[in-house]
């Protein structure tokens, strides 16, 4: 008797099916093993292949009236049915406030398994924005307010019909917003100005992301400085 592999090549998600013995026998036991360890015992072994199952099997059947056999070895291979996706974001990953965004999940079947397509899940935190969709790319008509904070964007990428699925590793996407218009605003330690006085003047954008280059003018440009963030918006 000899132990037999199906499918051939193995890929992850592929069910496989079982040892093959002598025929009109009556058959008592199986036994698989993968090395030495006892991996399956059942008169019909049936698994989904992983690519952890990989490894030299053999098995050991007993037939009533005839005793024990043990096969030879086979050596199961198995193949990533294709790589974990990865997510992108076109055209650019510094997209602005009220723009599209467009999230892509990219991965590909290999290439003995072309003929099968891919499903593409998309997911902004723990929200699911498609679900199991054909399209590999995502279109968000207009991007959401800009904040303090990052967006997390993944995808996932799932064989049709087969029971395999992986996830991209986790993107954060910062909004960016325009610069709203600034005000200046002069200050003084008296209500009165005199000749002499320091003074100072403050610009303000309330909105915008960091960081804010600000310019000062009389007349031609008296300086510039730069903020780090814009300033808080008076409530």
């Amino acid at each position: 008797m000899f132990l037999h592999v199906w499918p051939n090549p193995v890929f992850e998600g592929d069910i496989l099916t079982r040892y093959q013995g002598r025929k009109n026998s009556a058959l008592a036991q199986v036994k698989v093993y993968k090395g030495k360890s006892l991996h399956f015992d059942s008169q019909l072994l049936t698994m989904g292949a992983t690519v952890r199952n990989k490894g030299q099997y053999s098995c050991t059947t007993h037939f009533l009236h005839i005793g024990r056999h043990t096969s030879g070895t086979a050596m199961v291979q198995v193949q990533e049915l294709f790589l974990p996706p990865v997510l992108s974001i076109v055209p650019s990953p510094k997209p602005h406030e009220g723009s599209p965004l467009i999230p892509r999940c990219q991965t590909n079947l290999h290439p003995q398994r072309s003929a099968s397509w891919l499903l593409f899940s998309f997911y902004k935190e723990s929200c699911t924005l498609q679900n199991r969709g054909l399209h590999s790319e995502l279109c968000i008509p207009a991007a959401g307010r800009a904040g303090g904070g990052g967006s997390g964007y993944w995808c996932e990428a799932a064989p049709e019909g087969v029971m395999v699925q992986k996830q991209s590793p986790q993107m954060e996407i910062r909004m960016w917003a325009p610069v709203s218009c600034s005000l200046l605003t002069l200050r003084s330690g008296s209500p009165g100005l005199t000749v002499g006085d320091m003074v100072k003047l403050l610009c303000e954008a309330q909105r915008g992301s960091p960081p804010i280059l600000y310019s000062f003018y009389l007349e031609g440009i008296l300086g510039n400085c730069s903020a780090p963030s814009p300033p808080t918006p008076a409530q």
